[in-house]
This record gives structure tokens, C-alpha cells and sequence, in this order.
């Protein structure tokens, strides 16, 4: 998943500012969208089970599949790796 947030502490003269949240948030999200460094039992194992907190209630949806999602966007959470998406690049579907 890309960073979000990176320029926070450098534009505020500030570097590291929210790191702490920063990574919480981004291991959240990464839980979210299955990435297997980031299960609900390695989450709690480095005691950041507040990370999991109302886990259910913001989860993705059910309009589609978590793998459905993965191949349409052609993100690959076991090798951290985004392809390249032609639909994006050229805005065509097919």
C-alpha cells in the first residue's frame, strides 16, 4: 500500500510527527486488505490489538471480494507489489 502522510513531519519542521500513529494506522489498513505480516494474532502478539478495535464495523464491504479487489487493481499483498493497471493509465476498461 502506498504511505500516506510522509511529508506531515517534514512540512511542519517536525520530522516525526505521528509516527507512532502512522504505523498504527498503516498496520490497520494492511490487516484490512490481508497482508500476511499483519494478522489479527501478530497484530495482538506485538500488543497493538487497539489496532483491531470496531475492526468489523469499518471493514471493506461486502459489494465485493477482497480478491475480486486485489485483481482488478493488480495489487499483490504477499509480494507487496502494485502492476501496472492499464484501465488506470489509459482509462479504458478492456
Amino acid at each position: 500500500l502506498p504511505k500516506f502522510w510522509e511529508s506531515v513531519g517534514r512540512d511542519s519542521g517536525r520530522p516525526n510527527l505521528n509516527t507512532r500513529l502512522q504505523a498504527r494506522t498503516l498496520r490497520r489498513i494492511k490487516h484490512m486488505v490481508g497482508y500476511p505480516t499483519d494478522t489479527s494474532e501478530l497484530i495482538k502478539q506485538d500488543g497493538d490489538g487497539i489496532v483491531l478495535t470496531d475492526y468489523t464495523h469499518y471493514a471493506l464491504g461486502t459489494v465485493r471480494t477482497a480478491e475480486e479487489y486485489f485483481n482488478f487493481t493488480r495489487i499483490d499483498v504477499i509480494n507487496q507489489q502494485c502492476k501496472h493497471m492499464q484501465w488506470c493509465t489509459k482509462g479504458e476498461l478492456e
